[in-house]
């Protein structure tokens, strides 16, 4: 076991991002933490882990090395206020035992999780030269590839495809095929996907040092490059991102024998894997949404068209935050011609009023635009190619209410 019972191991930690474009310029941008890392492991292998003494550096000149230390205070004291709980078992950390403090802000547990995904090593008996071992990380589930070799003793190396790991995606998908309005904000869903193929080659190769049982030192890094510009004739020249993690060994220390874990009702299990922040609920008045598409109405009309794709963006933030009572008044009233219907109408505003919210609508694609829409379909405000390009797609690639279908119907 490279940890023991009753032992406190100490190392200093350091993670560097760095993105470049590999065959056009050797500028690189980038940012650099470094951290102290205290690991406890108590009887029965339940483990305390610690993260301290954070600092945050910037890449100074793009095409140097060097680094120059930013203001950091918030994110040490934010993650140095609490401790995350594991259990080692068969020399490896149990995945559905990690736990944090209920009050841990996500973005601090992710970072925890990034770091405690790189001390996850599996243990090879000596004349076992090349295994493959199935291992649970931020990752999730991955088949990790090791290697020992009589050129590097004492080292360990692992290699894994992240492409092959069974890693929950986040996508995007547009509301429908056809759009008036080329967007840059399209309707979306959330699911699990372990499909293997996406844009990206993504690899990470891990070296360990081994010293009388401990991890002497760690030098991981995660590659990813974008695949379908890599390859410009014989030159490799493509868009790259580097997630360089490395552990330093300190000092181990042993635990007298009073010390136990600490345990509280406050600590929640959480998984592995990242989270995503919960985007928090907000309430968007008719009156916003109003505004703002007047705004975009006189952007177009005064041909500010440098200012249109941030307008048309934040509407659809605005209408996907939106109740379906608010967004049924704004249709009613710009078909109303704002009450000006005899003969005082301004037909052009109406008319980009009317074709800007109906196509705001589908990128808002939530269920309130997707309710007020299929009104507008059953009303005749939307034309017979749309409706039915909507229709399709929305048979096809989503999940429509019983509401909804109702009203279409």
């Amino acid at each position: 076991a490279y940890f023991t019972e009753q032992n406190s191991y100490s190392y200093t930690y350091t993670s560097t991002v760095e993105s470049s474009f590999v065959g056009t310029t050797p500028s690189k941008s980038g940012f650099q933490y470094t951290c102290s890392v205290i690991i406890r492991v108590y009887t029965g292998f339940k483990s305390e882990f610690k993260v301290e003494n954070c600092n945050v550096h910037k890449r100074v000149d793009s095409e140097t090395e060097e680094y120059t230390k930013v203001l950091s205070n918030q994110l040490s004291a934010d993650v140095s206020r609490y401790p995350l709980h594991f259990t080692f078992t068969n020399n490896q950390i149990d995945a559905s035992s990690i736990q944090v403090h209920k009050d841990e802000p996500v973005y601090t547990a992710n970072i925890k999780r990034g770091i405690l995904s790189a001390l996850q090593l599996g243990v090879l008996s000596p004349n076992e030269k090349q295994k493959t071992l199935s291992q649970v990380d931020i990752f999730g589930p991955c088949n990790v590839h090791y290697s020992m070799y009589d050129h590097s003793p004492g080292s360990i190396f692992t290699y894994r495809d992240l492409t092959m790991c069974e890693m929950p995606q986040i996508y995007t998908l547009q509301m429908r095929f056809f759009s008036v309005i080329k967007k840059i904000h399209g309707g979306y869903r959330q699911r699990q996907t372990s499909e293997p193929i996406y844009p990206f080659r993504s690899t990470v190769n891990c070296e360990y040092k081994i010293s009388d049982t401990l991890i002497s030192s760690i030098d991981c890094l995660q590659r990813q490059s974008f695949r379908p510009s890599a390859n410009n004739g014989s030159i490799y020249a493509t868009a790259i991102t580097d997630v360089r993690q490395k552990f330093q060994f300190r000092s181990a220390t042993p635990l007298t024998s009073v010390d136990e874990i600490e345990s509280s009702a406050d600590m929640k299990t959480i998984d592995f894997l990242f989270q995503f922040s919960e985007e928090e609920e907000v309430s968007v008045s008719q009156e916003i949404v109003q505004n703002q598409l007047d705004a975009l109405v006189k952007s177009f009309r005064e041909l500010d068209l440098q200012a249109w794709p941030e307008l048309y963006q934040d509407f659809v933030w605005f209408m996907k935050h939106s109740t379906e009572e608010n967004l049924q008044l704004i249709i009613n009233d710009v078909l109303d011609c704002h009450g000006n219907k005899n003969g005082t109408c301004d037909l052009e505003k109406k008319m980009l009023e009317e074709e800007y919210f109906v196509d705001g609508l589908l990128s808002c694609a939530t269920q309130a635009c997707i309710t007020v829409f299929t009104r507008c379909i059953k009303e005749d405000h939307v034309t017979w190619f749309t409706s039915r390009y909507f229709l399709y797609d929305l048979a096809i690639n989503h999940e429509p209410t019983e509401q909804s279908g109702q009203l279409v119907l």
